[in-house]
């Protein structure tokens, strides 16, 4: 394949990493001729890709105000799973609150699927970032409900002995005795929802 059909499969489907490779190649091969956010390729001009880019961003934006403000069960979960799709991270402190919901699943065929649990697929959808946090609020939380909830994100991101790893590591890197206790009390949680997958 080459470079250029490469590049226009990018422009058609491949999302976020056609802006990085476009953007790569603007450095690269900087242009005072071109306006911002143009980007030359092979003699070509290309907007789309930061436009669409600035586009993602705007809809994140405008999806977490949405989160903080409706209050219509159905319209969260179609928000939570959207900010999912998108894997947007800046968004994990807006869904985390939201993290015990739970829906019918979807069965309407025009619709985009999510099950039980849309805010924990939206977060393992994001994935490291989502966990991490995670790990970091499980010091602090006390609500039963909150902590399955997030042992079972992390453990759609990891492996059952990457989820286990992390929770010591989280755990032993905590100064306060009660935050370590708490994350120590996870892991009986992580082994009954390993037992239950398997």
């Amino acid at each position: 394949m080459s470079q250029s059909h490469f590049l226009w499969r990018l422009l058609c489907g491949g999302g976020c990493c056609a802006v990085v490779s476009l953007a790569l190649l603007a450095e690269e091969s900087p242009d005072a001729s071109l306006q911002p956010g143009q980007v030359r390729v092979h003699n070509t001009l290309v907007v789309a890709p930061v436009a669409i880019a600035d586009q993602r961003y705007q809809n994140i934006d405008s999806l977490i105000v949405a989160l903080r403000q409706k209050k219509d069960h159905e319209r969260q979960v179609q928000i939570c799973y959207a900010l999912g799709e998108l894997r947007a991270e800046q968004a994990i402190d807006d869904l985390i609150p939201h993290l015990p919901l739970r829906v019918e699943p979807t069965v309407n065929k025009r619709l985009p699927r999510w099950g039980e649990f849309p805010v924990r697929e939206a977060l393992a959808k994001i994935g490291h970032p989502a966990a991490q946090k995670l790990l970091v609020r499980l010091g602090g939380e006390t609500a039963e409900e909150f902590r399955q909830a997030a042992v079972d994100v992390i453990l759609m991101v990891y492996t059952p002995a990457l989820a286990r790893s992390a929770i010591e590591q989280q755990a032993a890197s905590e100064a306060n005795p009660l935050r370590k206790e708490r994350l120590l009390a996870c892991l009986p949680l992580l082994e009954a929802q390993v037992s239950a997958r398997q």
